[in-house]
């Protein structure tokens, strides 16, 4: 932990310095943290913090860890519900995001044990279709500003950057479909207003 005092950045007389405030920093390394000090409030942060050290361990430690985390969050009552199902979402998250592909069927199987009403792999599922489309989205806009700049080439040779920077600066699809319209009918590049 360490002091900052604005004495240290102000040139402050020394009969002064009894006045100035003092801050102390509080930094939380997760890492560096006992695992026995994360669980100690009995807080769903606290016990995730615990899977979040071992995000990187080898399968069968971070798998016994969300054994036990889910355990305890099968423990909560209907008032923490609310904080179970995020905590469960964080889980899911933290499986897709941090770990291998292959280890990914075997953990959110793991969790769903745990999770009995919230469908841990049917919740994974859901994030990776949204993922999918999110991803299929952006081909489809990319493609088709490629489409546009092309077309604008075949058809008047040179495209000015700006043009380009412009067109590929545009991320609503159905904009572009109406500028790849615009594109195949004006007979000057001056016309192609984007």
């Amino acid at each position: 932990m360490s002091t900052l005092t604005l004495d240290a950045v102000m040139n402050i007389p020394n009969i002064l310095t009894r006045f100035v405030p003092k801050f102390d920093t509080l930094f939380l390394s997760v890492n560096e943290t006992e695992t026995a000090s994360l669980k100690e409030t009995d807080h769903p942060l606290g016990w995730l913090l615990t899977v979040l050290q071992k995000e990187k361990a080898d399968k069968d430690t971070l798998r016994n860890t969300l054994l036990e985390v889910g355990s305890y969050l099968e423990t909560l009552d209907e008032t923490k519900a609310q904080q179970r199902r995020k905590a469960f979402i964080y889980l899911v998250l933290l499986i897709l995001n941090r770990r291998p592909v292959s280890e990914h069927k075997e953990l959110l199987t793991l969790l769903d044990k745990h999770a009995h009403d919230l469908e841990v792999e049917n919740m994974a599922k859901s994030i990776l279709d949204i993922r999918y489309e999110q991803g299929e989205e952006r081909g489809e806009t990319r493609a088709k500003r490629e489409a546009i700049i092309k077309l604008l080439e075949l058809k008047f040779d040179n495209v000015p950057v700006s043009v380009r920077q412009k067109i590929n600066r545009i991320r609503d699809l159905s904009r572009l479909n109406s500028l790849f319209e615009k594109a195949a009918t004006i007979d000057s590049l001056d016309d192609f207003d984007e």
